[in-house]
Order: C-alpha cells, then structure tokens, then sequence
C-alpha cells in the first residue's frame, strides 16, 4: 500500500517515502490511528529536508516538529525549550550532498544556564564544538557552528551541563529547561 498523500505536505521525496513505507510498514498502512508528526518526529532515520538559507522556526507547524526530535518540549509562541541535558536536531538539506554549512542557531536569552555562556554541540558524529552564547539580561540572541552534511544530513545533538532545577525560579514551572531556541538556519558556505 503506498504511503498517505499526508505525507507529501512534509517536502520528502519519492525516495524518501518509499523509504517510510519500507522502515514503518504498519505505520504507511495505518497512518489513520496514529498522530502521524509524533511517528514521524521520534523515528530516528527518517529527516525532513529543508532548502539551504531556510530559517526554519521551531514553532511552525509540521516541519519543525519532525525536525526537533528529542529533548525539547512542545512548541510555544515564541519557540521552544531544551528540557534536557542533551537536545537533538535533525534535518537534510535538499540538492546538498557534501559541503560545510553554517548553523546559525537564534535564542532567548539563555536565562536558565545559570550564568554560564557555553554549551556544546556535536554535528554529524563529528568532534564536539564549544558555542558562546552572549548572556544580555533579555532578548534575542545567536550562535552558530560549522559542519560538514553526509549525504546532506545535519544531524546535531545539544549538550547543556546547567538547566533549571525544577526548585529553581520561576519555580511554577518545574521542567528542566535549558535554552529557547527560536529558529534554526543552516546556509552553505
């Protein structure tokens, strides 16, 4: 049975479908029982594609939520919070098979790394990089690394040492949360 016409609003291809419809077997002929972006979001192989120099908004509908796949919570207005130690994200970049690019990451300000500037960011099962994060009192602020698609993936993983305590201020919010990121945008370099 082919794969749910559903699936095309999520930009993958032929290819990519046919692959869905291989690993998930069930999931391609059941699609109407389950919620289809929580699948899809958890399966660790299966990436949504984005163009190059697309700012993608962690609080878009769809494609943002296949592309948050673990430790970050549900979607709010401005973004979404890291609620864990680690965070992953995860993306492929269309017409790119192997090049550097450049991931500029937009936050809130980092109110809850107690104090600290830095996290650490692993990309594609490379070295780990440290990222300097400014800490203004409020707003927006950036960061960004470099790394190299494999076959134009962008596969990262967040690593936060300081989040809030579930007793720390504003103690009527309990989740551990890390850092706010507001949008993603990955360009070729």
């Amino acid at each position: 049975m082919p794969v749910p016409d559903a699936l095309l609003d999520y930009q993958l291809s032929s290819a990519e479908r046919a692959e869905i419809e291989r690993q998930l077997g069930a999931l391609a002929t059941n699609w109407r029982n389950l919620h289809l972006n929580e699948a899809l979001r958890t399966h660790e192989t299966i990436f949504a594609t984005v163009e190059p120099n697309q700012k993608i908004e962690s609080n878009a509908e769809g494609l943002s939520s296949l592309i948050f796949k673990r430790g970050f919570d549900d979607r709010e207005d401005w973004g979404r919070w890291t609620i864990a130690h680690e965070a992953r994200f995860a993306f492929k970049l269309r017409s790119v098979r192997e090049a550097d690019i450049w991931v500029d990451i937009t936050l809130t300000s980092p109110q809850f790394l107690g104090g600290h500037s830095q996290i650490a960011v692993k990309a594609n099962e490379g070295p780990p990089q440290l990222l300097q994060i400014p800490l203004p009192g409020e707003g927006i602020v950036h960061t960004a690394f470099i790394c190299q698609t494999q076959n134009g993936l962008v596969d990262c993983t967040l690593f936060m040492p300081h989040i809030k305590g579930e007793n720390e201020e504003p103690t009527a919010d309990r989740r551990g949360l890390g850092v706010g990121i507001v949008a993603i945008t990955p360009r070729v370099l």
